[in-house]
């Protein structure tokens, strides 16, 4: 089991938060490197996505679908803890006006360096509409 009682958790999750409003292509990679490890997988809904490449294109289609349009920001809720090797937070959409239109309980498997293994999203509040 990983020590994470050692590791910033508010960090490893503020970066996770971070990297899917970020503008920048080649800044946006790089915090994804640094984020997950290379062989890491996402599991949000059905859906796997597996190493870099994946990881990538998917923080971009969620960049594009919610933030790069001005329409949310994506925040945390203040409510991080961790067990062992897992980080546990909620994920938020967030209007300008401070409205929460969804949210997400984001459970990450972390190794000792804080870097994910393992990232589940489970949607707690839909998406109106």
């Amino acid at each position: 089991m990983s020590q994470t009682t050692d590791l910033d958790t508010t960090a490893i999750a503020a970066r996770y938060l971070a990297v899917f409003n970020e503008p920048d292509a080649s800044t946006r990679r790089a915090a994804i490197e640094d984020i997950w490890l290379p062989d890491a997988t996402e599991f949000v809904f059905e859906v796997q996505f597996h190493g870099y490449e994946e990881l990538e294109a998917r923080v971009i289609r969620a960049h594009e679908a919610f933030v790069a349009s001005g329409k949310y920001t994506v925040q945390g809720a203040g409510d991080v803890t961790c067990h062992g090797d897992i980080v546990m937070f909620t994920a938020q959409l967030v209007t300008p006006d401070g409205v929460v239109d969804w949210t997400s309980r984001v459970f990450l498997l972390v190794d000792d360096d804080g870097r994910i293994k393992e990232d589940y999203q489970l949607t707690t509040k839909p998406l109106p509409g």
